[in-house]
């Protein structure tokens, strides 16, 4: 009876906090947003606090510089969730209303019933974690997938905002304006002020190696902005000007030096796909060029960083890059990356259909950075597999290949114009391939987000072609007399 009094307790704690949290971003944002008619200006508020701020944490933090997250603040005051995801709530519930009122139409989206079925999936574990007497805040932890719930509900929220040509041409000058300045100051820091303090490399394994940003996000931000602009110059260089030029060569090159100095493998892995993408994308003429200037950034500049800056982390050579998947020479599944995703099979092996729950750990032993929780696993792949089982990754993996047949399918019947963008998005979405695979960025609050708005992207290129065109046909054409 003390067990089921102290969840009552606990569930009605957490309900009052939902309504009150909710309640409150939805009367601030309502009063504010429909008396300005400023919800897209508080769309693109949220987007530059997702580039500029970083989701730091205290792992392979400098002991001395101080950490601040953002996207923690508020948790525990007026609700369990931070000011940041109570913003992202309440923003969609006024875009939705404004949307409603207006009668808008509801864009295409292939993927939105994946999405929905997912949110369900996570309903489903919140229950059975309650008649099971997990820990509401661990059920709902990042080190679930709340992210992935997250993720969907910036992507809706972008194809409830962006409605016409006007609105994709501001949003996407302001991502790649932020890209800049966010990768400016990166490189700054990098060249004068000793890089990323936050960086494993050198205050965790030890190693002298100095980066850019450690937070994979930078580096998709820096990615999709660099793609935008190479399209943008190799398409259209004869219309335009030279302080368009200007910017998007300065994107590349800042995009470029923000990946490569890095040093993180899953970004370099990921820039080699991107750049796959954009030498295909390209016209059959600009092809060959195309291959001659990545080959020379990727296989000189990445290859002379990676003997410079991994070298020192195995002894040098092409080793030197899978030093923490080996022993002794060889791949080895009792040490580094893969004996973590071992001990995991071990454990999803006893829950293969719907996972431990959203609050459940693998049975692991003996790795460090672990620090006796085993919550995650180093590949998001895994990581969904291990909370919510076939179920839960068959319906990321419907997300996923269902955006990339949708971008596939309908590239050749997009615009000139919105074309270097919907490529952008794509080239975004390989970008990130190799950390959903080896990398953690399912519980990553940012990386999720900025996930939902790179796959967002080409949805609302085809959106407002759609739109145009329409409203084009139910124009009268002109009388000649």
């Amino acid at each position: 009876m003390a067990c089921v009094v102290r969840y009552r307790a606990e569930l009605m704690g957490l309900s009052v906090s939902l309504i009150a949290g909710v309640t409150l971003a939805i009367a601030a944002l309502l009063v504010f947003g429909m008396a300005l008619g400023r919800h897209k200006e508080l769309f693109l508020l949220l987007l530059g606090v997702l580039v500029f701020f970083p989701d730091q944490t205290s792992w392979g933090a400098d002991a001395v510089a101080p950490v601040f997250n953002i996207y923690s603040k508020g948790s525990g005051l007026l609700t369990y969730f931070s000011f940041t995801t109570v913003y992202l709530w309440g923003l969609y519930f006024l875009v939705l209303f404004h949307a409603i009122f207006r009668r808008e139409q509801l864009p295409y989206c292939n993927i939105r019933r994946f999405l929905w079925a997912f949110n369900l999936l996570l309903c489903g574990h919140v229950i059975a974690g309650t008649v099971l007497n997990a820990p509401l805040l661990e059920t709902l932890s990042g080190k679930g997938v709340i992210n992935i719930f997250h993720m969907s509900v910036l992507l809706l929220l972008a194809l409830r905002v962006i409605q016409d040509e006007k609105d994709l041409d501001r949003l996407t000058d302001f991502l790649l304006i932020c890209a800049l300045l966010r990768g400016g100051w990166g490189l700054v820091r990098f060249a004068f002020f000793g890089g990323d303090p936050v960086n494993v490399y050198s205050n965790v394994e030890d190693f002298a190696v100095k980066i850019t940003f450690y937070d994979i996000t930078d580096s998709l931000v820096a990615c999709v902005a660099a793609f935008f602009a190479a399209s943008r110059l190799s398409t259209g260089w004869g219309e335009l000007g030279a302080a368009r030029k200007a910017f998007y060569s300065a994107l590349i090159a800042v995009g470029l030096a923000v990946i490569v100095f890095s040093s993180r493998r899953n970004a370099w892995i990921g820039l080699t796909l991107a750049g796959f993408y954009f030498i295909l994308s390209q016209p059959a003429r600009q092809r060959l060029l195309s291959v001659g200037v990545l080959a020379a950034v990727g296989g000189g500049v990445v290859g002379y960083v990676a003997q410079e800056r991994l070298g020192t982390l195995g002894g040098g050579g092409l080793g030197s890059l899978v030093y923490d998947i080996t022993r002794g020479g060889a791949v080895s599944l009792y040490g580094g990356r893969f004996q973590e995703i071992a001990q995991a099979f071990e454990t999803i092996r006893n829950h293969p259909i719907l996972g431990v729950g959203t609050w459940g750990e693998f049975a692991g032993y003996g790795i460090d950075y672990h620090q006796g929780s085993y919550g995650f696993v180093h590949s998001g792949f895994v990581h969904v597999l291990l909370k919510t089982g076939l179920v839960g990754l068959a319906i990321f993996l419907g997300i996923l290949v269902g955006f990339a047949s949708f971008v596939l399918r309908r590239r050749s019947a997009i615009d000139p114009a919105y074309r270097p963008l919907f490529d952008a998005a794509f080239g975004g979405f390989l970008f990130l391939l190799p950390s959903l695979s080896v990398a953690t960025p399912v519980i990553e609050y940012r990386t999720m987000l900025m996930l939902g708005m790179v796959l967002s992207l080409p949805y609302c290129a085809h959106w407002v072609q759609q739109r145009s065109r329409a409203q084009n046909m139910r124009e009268p054409c002109p009388v000649v007399s």
